[in-house]
């Protein structure tokens, strides 16, 4: 890696605010993989803001300006972001006709598809790598290079039942679960919570830290410190994990719906299934003697959450189905 053609530098003292500037000499096409490299690393930390002064990139090429769109797509899922600095016309020129379908490869017929696989084949048989240079600089699953995801094998994709994770509320029935209007809903004697947000995930164990990285994100948003939010997203993933083992008995085809709202006095979490119920007795508390004696693994994950958390109140519908919220006191 060259360093000396791209300067990095922290705007803030917690860190998450980045400045990155290309100095002169950096040539975007050719010197796109050292500002991939150090990208790559600095996407890692959670929160980050990337501020990217371009006052030295006068003509960023198709695939620069193709990557600052991925990166970006990536933080602002994870709770950063990307801004620009010192555009210069022509480069802001070079943003405006960026053409999207001219950097995709588009297909016009059939025919053409079927001229796609038939060279494909033939370069898979030959022994030649078909991924191309724009794929090349994406990680696994679609995410920018130097990002972790987890191997899914082409056998393993053909065979899920993907659904879209974002928890629309008129996708509710369709996963099988009552609308959330119509569970989660607030007591006629209280404003609605300015602050509301929802999450649907498949009930695998591998689902768990959207449901950890979501409440991360709201608790933040709430103002809630560091030590706390640890404590709210071990609760998260126990709950959640009780929810995968005992409501499911880990049978990936069914979903986990969470809410998350907050006001100035509380932040909630409420997490709903339709699996099977349990008897959930408040005023007991977890007995670790007791437990080893009886060689009994199930009670400590609620133990832990009850510690963690301010009020637990749990509700087993027929209709409804399971509902546990969780209470985080503000104030």
């Amino acid at each position: 890696m060259s360093p000396s053609k791209i300067r990095v530098e922290g705007i803030d003292s917690g860190r998450k605010i980045i400045r990155i500037t290309p100095k002169e000499g950096f040539k975007p096409r050719s010197d796109l993989h050292l500002f991939e490299e150090i990208v790559a690393n600095l996407i890692k930390v959670r929160d980050v803001h990337l501020v990217i002064d371009l006052a030295n990139v006068a003509y960023p090429s198709t695939s620069f300006i193709a990557y600052l769109v991925e990166v970006t797509s990536f933080l602002r899922r994870h709770g950063g972001d990307i801004k620009l600095i010192n555009l210069s016309n022509t480069a802001r020129a070079n943003f405006l006709s960026f053409n999207v379908l001219g950097y995709l490869s588009l297909l016009e017929s059939q025919d053409e598809l079927a001229g796609f696989v038939a060279e494909k084949e033939q370069q898979q048989n030959g022994g030649h790598s078909s991924r191309s240079a724009p794929e090349a600089s994406a990680g696994q699953g679609g995410e920018p290079a130097g990002t972790e995801a987890e191997h899914v094998s082409v056998e393993e994709l053909l065979n899920l039942d993907i659904r879209d994770d974002s928890a629309k509320s008129s996708e509710s029935k369709d996963l099988g679960l009552p609308d959330l209007e119509e569970i989660v809903d607030e007591p006629p004697d209280r404003i609605r919570m300015p602050q509301s947000e929802k999450i649907v995930v498949h009930s695998r164990e591998d689902q768990l830290y959207k449901l950890t990285d979501f409440v991360e994100i709201m608790a933040r948003r709430a103002g809630i410190e560091e030590s706390e939010i640890a404590r709210i997203k071990i609760s998260v993933y126990e709950a959640a994990h009780n929810i995968i083992e005992h409501a499911y008995e880990f049978n990936p085809n069914h979903h986990i719906q969470m809410v998350v709202r907050f006001d100035s006095d509380k932040f909630e979490i409420i997490l709903l299934d339709r699996g099977k119920g349990f008897d959930y007795d408040p005023n007991r508390d977890y007995d670790a003697i007791e437990a080893a004696e009886e060689r009994r693994t199930g009670g400590f994950g609620l133990h832990i959450i009850r510690r963690s958390m301010d009020d637990v109140i749990y509700e087993c519908n027929p209709r409804m189905g399971n509902k546990l919220t969780l209470v985080k006191k503000l104030h």
